[in-house]
């Protein structure tokens, strides 16, 4: 899904799907990343997630990257965009789980051999 930058010329490319690769990569990204400080690495790893992207400013080889002079604005929008849809796979609703068993209180007690007891 490509989606525009809403303050200049560019865009970025989400996968349709985020697959196994792209975590693999975020991992990779993270690891090669370390030293930076928590903005600029956090921008660097959502910028591991693209396939494609065209940014101002930004050249496609990350060697000629300068953090010093990007746009904040620019790396805060790729930052927030990007991390939140892959955040987004990992979150599973309730109520596509199964239902938990329930276990009375007595039935509880009869398999732990009667040792429960409620205590004051």
């Amino acid at each position: 899904m490509r989606i525009d930058y809403p303050h200049g010329d560019g865009w970025i490319e989400l996968p349709d799907e985020w697959l196994g690769a792209h975590a693999r990569r975020r991992d990779e990204a993270i690891e090669k990343s370390k030293a930076l400080p928590a903005t600029w690495l956090e921008f660097a790893v959502a910028m591991s997630l693209l396939d494609d992207w065209q940014l101002p400013g930004l050249p496609k080889n990350t060697d000629l990257w300068d953090f010093n002079v990007m746009s904040l604005r620019m790396m805060a929008w790729v930052k927030i965009t990007v991390l939140e849809s892959f955040a987004a796979c990992f979150k599973i609703p309730k109520n596509s789980l199964p239902p938990l068993p329930t276990v009375s209180a007595a039935a509880a007690n009869s398999e732990a051999g009667g040792d429960l007891t409620a205590t004051e």
